[in-house]
């Protein structure tokens, strides 16, 4: 069982980021929820978790809801082309059942792929 839990960490640790594995092992410790908030300005961190089909936005239509920074060099007009604009504040993501499959999978020292 040991062997197996360290084998899953390492699969966990070279596919997915610090606060990924915090948010899988969140889900881990509270198994009767299927909902976290997340920032937006922390994207990039649990990219890999949306990308792999384990969270899902709550609302599939969050990105266009949510809040813009927008950069601007001094006298100029504020950039507004999707390079300049980042989404930022909360955002709900659920757990799917892909990912509560993984959650279980590695509770139970089963093998992750």
């Amino acid at each position: 069982m040991i062997e197996q839990i360290k084998a899953n960490q390492a699969v966990l640790s070279s596919r997915y980021t610090e606060l990924e594995r915090r948010v899988l092992q969140w889900f881990g410790r509270n198994p009767t929820k299927t909902m976290i908030c997340l920032d937006w300005s922390s994207g990039l961190m649990y990219e890999s978790l949306l990308l792999d089909g384990f969270l899902e936005p709550e609302d599939p239509d969050d990105e266009a809801k949510a809040m813009k920074m927008t950069w601007a060099d001094e006298g100029d007009e504020a950039l507004t082309s999707p390079s300049f604009s980042a989404p930022f504040g909360p955002r709900l993501l659920r757990l799917t059942a892909k990912g509560k499959a993984l959650v279980d999978r590695v509770a139970a020292a089963e093998a992750v792929e």
